[in-house]
């Protein structure tokens, strides 16, 4: 004989005092914080004024012979590219970006955006190509 169960739903269970301190209770535990006159309180962000834009520009060497394949990555993000065949790039990053550029046998270079969208960049060869 199969027996029904009495179950309750979670909003007949919500109305229970113990059931509502016992919920808040492990939310402020987990560190969240409950808002109880304005449930949108929770999610306010202070506003910033960093823009996305979209920097072009051109990677050579000291004679000016395009770098293809140079690596151009945002500082402290994985957000890159590289160069094509005639040393050129493009690359979407934040208006405050610091452009880490580097290619083999040449010192890598930070490179601060500004808010520009050209930036065109001379690498310098390393000391360890020099030595060879």
């Amino acid at each position: 004989m199969i027996q029904k169960r009495n179950t309750t739903t979670f909003k007949s269970a919500w109305k229970g005092t113990s059931f509502r301190v016992g919920v808040l209770s492990m939310l402020l535990c987990l560190g969240i914080q409950v808002a109880r006159a304005n449930p949108a309180s929770i999610l306010k962000t202070e506003a910033t004024t960093v823009f996305q834009s979209t920097v072009t520009g051109t990677v050579v060497d000291s004679e000016g012979v395009p770098l293809p394949g140079a690596n151009v990555i945002e500082k402290g993000t994985t957000n890159g590219t590289q160069t094509d065949f005639d040393g050129n790039f493009s690359i979407e990053v934040a208006s405050d970006a610091t452009l880490v550029v580097s290619y083999i046998g040449f010192e890598a270079q930070d490179v601060a955006v500004d808010g520009r969208s050209t930036i065109d960049i001379t690498m310098a060869e390393g000391s360890a190509a020099l030595d060879e």
